[in-house]
């Protein structure tokens, strides 16, 4: 959705006369259903429309859109089977405008009970540094759908993004009244390396935006038996200090009822061991390092529990956690592989110019069915787009019958996994990955991965067998264990 243009003198002097914040969410009723819009800092103000606590009524098919751009209907037919009746009922009005297109579709919860809708242009906005444009959320229950707005333009205001957001939401009671929260991750903040999120709270039938969330909570974990909220955080300057914050929720906001301070490491009673550690001294039972690179993606980005048994753990995936397909599509073929032909360096002098690697169709093909034992190669392919996008992307050009992998200026979150034992059972080899990230300024990994090869019958000597995550730190928000 093109998104309208603020009126930023007219806002500034109807805050003054005011003298308090508008409402975060509109109900857009419509004769065939009820949706919340997500007011942003980007919508029109004018005199009939800033009210306090008032519904603003707009009938235009769940789109704040101009109404003389061309609007078209969402496409759900790419992202797996969406075709219950409800799903199709509540989704058939939903229009964007011919720019945009769906980016992903995905369960916010196991139930299956809410489905994320996810919408970007089909191009990158010239000053923007992603295509995400909007979220709708839609309800089994007869709960009014949510669409969600975004500001891209203004961080620090309402609904702000900031750096390296996934837009992956789940459910979660973050206020501690028995009702889950609808959470979004919206990115890294600044470097303390807090996750940020926006939260939309269930009342009277609809979710609507949770500003208490946003304006307090980050980097989180839920004390359940105390009922509250503790979020940690890094000194901005050095990072050398760790700052824990508890909250707790009364009276309809967060306050902060505890913070300490404390060295970066004293957290962790295992860092010791992890700092006094040398990969390089680890018997790796015969296995070349090219090989143990090679399935590194696999503990890093395939999920917990993955199994090739069955040939097919990425068609699964892609249904499962579209997010995480990408980045293990965008990883595991081209890294530490001889095939791949890097294609062109950054050019600082071409804007938006990327740096791109290739392997052959055909290359790519026998990588994925005799590596990961993936029967669905075809209906892979057929899901990748086919031309760059100046991002960061796996595309399929048909000219060349080539794969190509692209990675723009903005750079992304880099993964690294070392390894830190090798097992061998028989003609199976069990490598046990750290993980670490360059996002987190601990050094230390926030992961601990179990990814067992066999040795088999292909020009890379070995298959996948099965992925499992045996440690996860819960230090930052983003990596939490959802374990009790």
């Amino acid at each position: 959705m093109r998104r309208l243009k603020y009126v930023l003198i007219a806002a500034s002097l109807l805050t003054c006369v005011i003298g308090c914040r508008r409402d975060d969410a509109i109900l857009i009723p419509d004769n065939d259903a009820d949706v919340v819009i997500e007011n942003d800092t980007n919508d029109i103000i004018n005199d009939d429309s800033v009210q306090d606590d008032t519904d603003v009524n707009v009938d235009d098919n769940y789109s704040t859109d101009k109404d003389s751009e061309s609007k078209i209907a969402i496409d759900l037919s790419g992202f797996g089977d969406y075709s219950e009746k409800w799903i199709v009922d509540k989704t058939k009005e939903i229009l964007i405008s011919e720019d945009m297109e769906v980016e992903f579709v995905d369960w916010v919860d196991a139930d299956k009970t809410c489905l994320q809708i996810a919408i970007a242009y089909k191009e990158m906005p010239e000053d923007r540094w992603t295509k995400h444009e909007e979220d709708y959320f839609v309800f089994k229950d007869d709960i009014k759908t949510l669409k969600v707005n975004y500001d891209f333009e203004h961080p620090g205001f309402e609904h702000p993004v900031w750096d390296a957001p996934t837009f992956i939401s789940h459910f979660e009671d973050v206020n501690f009244d028995g009702v889950d929260e609808i959470i979004i991750h919206v990115g890294m903040n600044g470097f303390s390396g807090m996750q940020t999120y926006s939260a939309y709270e269930y009342k009277d039938g609809e979710y609507v935006y949770f500003s208490a969330f946003d304006n307090h909570i980050y980097s989180y974990k839920i004390d359940k038996a105390n009922e509250t909220i503790i979020c940690k955080r890094t000194s901005g300057d050095s990072q050398n200090i760790l700052y824990t914050t508890v909250f707790k929720y009364e009276n309809g906001d967060y306050v902060e009822i505890e913070e300490t301070a404390s060295g970066i490491y004293d957290d962790f009673s295992e860092i010791p061991l992890y700092m006094g550690f040398d990969y390089d001294k680890v018997d790796t039972k015969g296995l070349s390092k090219k090989t143990i690179d090679l399935f590194a993606p696999c503990a890093i980005y395939l999920e917990d529990g993955s199994d090739t048994a069955n040939g097919d753990t990425l068609i699964s995936y892609y249904a499962s956690d579209n997010y995480g397909f990408w980045d293990f599509i965008f990883y595991f073929p081209f890294e530490s592989n001889e095939n791949v032909e890097l294609v062109h360096s950054y050019d600082a002098d071409v804007p938006y110019w990327t740096e791109q690697w290739r392997i052959e169709y055909e290359e790519w093909e026998y990588f994925l069915r005799e590596v990961i034992k993936e029967n669905n190669v075809e209906k892979i392919r057929n899901k990748l787009p086919n031309e760059c996008d100046r991002e960061r992307n796996v595309f399929y050009n048909s000219d060349d019958n080539c794969i190509y992998r692209e990675v723009g200026a903005i750079n992304w979150r880099d993964q690294h996994a070392y390894v830190r034992e090798v097992k061998r059972e028989g003609d199976a080899y069990i490598i046990t990955y750290d993980l670490f990230d360059d996002f987190s300024p601990i050094d230390a990994p926030y992961s601990i991965v179990e990814v067992t090869i066999a040795e088999a019958d292909n020009k890379y000597g070995f298959s996948l067998v099965g992925v499992d995550k045996i440690k996860l730190f819960d230090l930052w928000g983003y990596y939490r264990s959802t374990e009790e």
